[in-house]
Parts: structure tokens; sequence; C-alpha cells
């Protein structure tokens, strides 16, 4: 765990960043969890005394203006999820009753994105996208 410990520390070192105890516990919490998390989700997950939700809330927003941590926000959710910012291309599948969450890649974001530009009247360019699709899961499924 120590070497992991050090890696997360030379992530943050390397963005410009202190290398915190709640900085590395809450991004290599996030580096090893499959789905998008809540700020209550992470605190609770964290080990005891490790940080507190107010620090939670700012680490993450700390690390999503560094490009470590991406925010991502569910239709029908009042409040943020978020996850480690992987290089990859990716976006979610949600399940409507248990808000089960699993990703998916590929989108031909490039086709879409064209296709948008061509109808739009006042848009230049597309800098950033996210697809959410919605629907139940198996456990769900009726």
């Amino acid at each position: 765990m120590k070497a992991v410990d050090g890696e997360i520390a030379q992530i943050l070192r390397s963005a410009g960043c202190k290398a915190t105890q709640p900085r590395v516990y809450i991004l290599l919490l996030l580096s090893k969890t499959k789905k998008p998390l809540t700020v209550q989700e992470i605190g609770e997950k964290l080990p005891k005394n490790i940080a507190d939700q107010a620090t939670v809330y700012r680490t993450v927003q700390l690390l999503g203006k560094i490009g470590l941590v991406q925010e991502v926000l569910f239709a029908g959710h009042d409040h943020a999820h978020y996850e480690y910012a992987r290089r990859t291309d990716h976006h979610h599948i949600v399940c409507r009753s248990c808000d089960a969450v699993e990703d998916f890649v590929g989108c031909e974001v490039k086709t879409i994105q064209r296709q948008a530009l061509a109808q739009s009247k006042q848009f230049k360019s597309i800098i950033s996208h996210a697809i959410e699709l919605s629907g139940y899961c198996k456990k769900c499924s009726v």
C-alpha cells in the first residue's frame, strides 16, 4: 500500500499540489473505485479521522481544478459525484431504480459534435461532452 500511496503523492506533486494525507487518501480511493462517489460516500469510505466532510468537499474541488478528479452530474440527482479523471473517454449507464452505475466507452462523439455544430447558429466549438444513459440493471428489471 505504501508504494501506491507514494505513486499518488507523486501524481499530486506533479500536478503542483502538496501531497497531504487527505488528498492522497481521497485520490487513491477515487482511483480504485469503479463508480463516481458523492462527497458523503467518499467521507464514509475513508479511514477514520482522515478528513471531515468539508475537507472532502474542498479536496475534490481542488483536485478537479488541477484535472485529477472530474465532477459527474447525474440526471435526477441533486448532488454531484466525483471520479478519478482517467485519460480514456467514457460515459455512464445509470439504473433508474437502484442507482447502480456502470462505465461504457465509445460514443462517436466527433460525428455528434460535427452534426451539432452544423445545426448550431451560435456555437463555433465544443470543448467537452458528457453522455448518460439510463435504464434498469439486471437486478431491477422486471
